[in-house]
């Protein structure tokens, strides 16, 4: 591509690095049918890895000095990178992560939350740390276990270990209250 003393987008068409250092290779839109050289990407949080731009997306290329063998990226947000849709953009954080995501803490972590907190899976099963301080999970089915003092089952049945359980005030196949844990 020469030498470019300015930066300019470009177009990423190659993001599997051989040497496995999460660099890239582009084309500029002026110049179509040249590739650069591979880009070192320009991370501004080094302590935070995101996943590599995809195959046609457009990355902002800086080179030192204008040499092409000393080039940086930094993704851009436009057409082919749109924002992600949120509530506040001022004041909401969104983040999507199509593959993996791994975090470690070397040390103790502390999360604080205004109201509760949730982890949610697709298939609906949930944990909640609510604001009033109990604990609540909940499967897919809707069975629930609440840390607060309340149990309450959707399904009609429940067993420990394979083996049927029944509470106080449960009915016995007699049609008889139960009253005390056995005999």
């Amino acid at each position: 591509m020469g030498r470019s003393i300015a930066p300019y987008l470009a177009v990423v068409t190659r993001n599997d690095d051989p040497a496995k250092l999460r660099r890239l290779r582009a084309t500029a839109p002026t110049a179509p049918g040249i590739e650069t050289d591979w880009l070192r990407r320009i991370n501004t949080q080094p302590s935070h890895d995101a996943p590599l731009p995809k195959i046609g997306q457009t990355i902002l290329v800086f080179s030192v000095e204008g040499d092409p063998l000393n080039g940086w990226w930094m993704l851009c947000s436009n057409a082919p990178n749109p924002p992600l849709p949120k509530a506040n953009p001022q004041l909401d954080l969104q983040s999507i992560v199509e593959g993996e995501q791994v975090e470690r803490t070397d040390g103790d972590r502390t999360v604080n939350v205004g109201a509760s907190l949730i982890l949610k899976n697709d298939a609906g099963a949930s944990i909640t740390l609510a604001a009033n301080g109990s604990i609540i999970i909940e499967d897919a089915g809707g069975n629930r276990l609440s840390l607060d003092g309340t149990i309450a089952f959707a399904t009609a049945s429940l067993s420990i270990a394979g083996k049927q359980i029944a509470t106080v005030g449960a009915v016995d196949s007699d049609g008889e209250a139960l009253v005390s844990k056995g005999w």
